[in-house]
């Protein structure tokens, strides 16, 4: 019996696969069955399970341009090195200028050999620019090595309120005499001439309302201000009192190195000059070339000396005038002044040069001379010299030699002679 099923189930199972649909080549699996439409008798049910599809990443974002940094501050070189911020609000130039020399000096007489020696006569740290707005200019110069003693040269704040109109305070040069005003480091000699000695020119502690004179404009330029009526260089003053008995020495004291006088004087100048041209009339030799060009200015000081009185009671009162010029034309310099003083009731003084110099572009070559003569008691002071500068980048790389006569007139009078050579370096 069992034997028959088996047989009757192997006789049919061809015929079972026969009636099989073959699958279609494009689905070689059979096809699943649809899934059932959602009824109310079956909303409740689970569903078949689906497998999970992998999202795709999203794609990276681009990164935004990162945002300008307030207050960057740049960095390049503009006659020394220039930090500013990016905008312009504030600036700091650094700059070095250095000169290092080796002069020879023989006082008159036959018999007199000639001194020699190296120096550094200055060595100048700068540290120049604006701050807050381009409205505030400030400068702060240390000299470290003036023949090895140091000072302070010059600290100023200066407030431009218009154009025409800025108020500067601090220590400065006083705008009296050209030649003093010009720089150390932009002149055809070594050293200004005797003149400048004489008129008593340099730096002092003061305020005063000016016109950006410095810079030279074309037409019109002035200042006018009030100063201590003393200088940059400390003074040490002493004091001394008898001692205890007639025997005892006596006891003195010694002020610290101060540059401010116990009173002031005060010192009144004025300036008043007029150029053209497009002229640069605090820089001496004409290394920028070109037409015409000129300035001419009037300075006048007074220095009431507070009103003291000598001996004879008459007042003290020093007037100083000082006419001078400087004039440019296709190399060619020609500079001069008179300075005119009349200290209390003494009679009054004059001093004068003439300086001329002319550039030689080809080598950088420039040549120059000059006259100067100055009152010296009853007897004058005149200086006969000439230069030769060595221009590598100008004022601000040079080598420098000059030498000349310094002849005092008179029965005791005599020629003094000087040679000088400096390498000068502004950084």
């Amino acid at each position: 019996m069992q034997l028959r099923h088996l047989v009757a189930t192997l006789a049919l199972a061809p015929a079972v696969a026969v009636a099989q649909p073959a699958p279609g080549p494009e689905t070689p699996y059979p096809a699943e069955a649809p899934a059932a439409p959602v009824t109310p008798e079956n909303a409740d049910l689970p569903g078949p399970e689906v497998a999970p599809v992998a999202a795709e990443p999203p794609a990276p974002e681009t990164p935004a341009a990162a945002p300008a940094k307030k207050g960057a501050v740049s960095v390049r070189y503009d006659k020394g090195l220039l930090f500013e911020t990016e905008d312009g609000g504030y600036a700091l130039k650094l700059g070095i200028r250095s000169q290092f020399r080796l002069e020879a000096t023989r006082p008159h007489g036959d018999d007199t050999e000639f001194a020699t020696r190296f120096m550094i006569p200055r060595l100048r740290l700068q540290f120049e620019g604006h701050a807050f707005d381009d409205l505030i200019d400030y400068k702060v110069e240390f000299e470290m090595a003036n023949r090895g003693f140091s000072l302070l040269k010059d600290f100023f704040i200066d407030r431009a309120f218009t154009k025409t109109v800025h108020l500067r305070v601090g220590q400065w040069k006083r705008p009296f005499h050209r030649q003093e005003v010009a720089s150390d480091f932009g002149s055809e000699f070594l050293e200004r001439t005797v003149v400048n000695e004489f008129a008593t020119a340099g730096r002092d502690l003061g305020v005063a309302l000016h016109n950006d004179y410095e810079k030279s404009p074309d037409g019109l330029e002035w200042a006018a201000g009030v100063w201590n009526a003393g200088s940059d260089r400390s003074t040490i003053r002493s004091s001394c009192v008898p001692g205890a008995t007639p025997t005892d020495p006596p006891i003195c004291t010694i002020s610290t190195p101060t540059n401010v006088p116990s009173d002031w004087g005060p010192a009144l100048v004025a300036h008043v000059g007029w150029n053209g041209g497009g002229i640069k009339g605090y820089s001496e030799g004409d290394l920028e070339g070109g037409p015409l060009r000129y300035g001419v200015s009037v300075d006048y000081r007074m220095n009431p000396r507070d009103l003291d009185k000598n001996a004879d009671g008459d007042l003290q009162i020093q007037h100083a005038v000082s006419l001078d010029t400087i004039i440019k034309r296709e190399g060619v310099c020609a500079s001069g002044a008179l300075v005119l003083i009349k200290d209390g009731q003494a009679d009054p003084e004059l001093g004068f040069y003439g300086q001329l110099s002319y550039l030689v572009k080809g080598p950088g070559v420039l040549v120059a001379g000059r006259f100067a003569q100055v009152p010296d008691d009853d007897e004058h002071r005149r200086e006969i010299a000439g230069a030769v500068n060595l221009l590598w980048r100008g004022h601000n790389l040079k080598w420098m030699i000059d030498g000349g006569i310094l002849q005092t007139t008179g029965d005791g009078g005599g020629n003094d002679l000087r040679i000088r050579t400096q390498l000068q370096a502004s950084l």
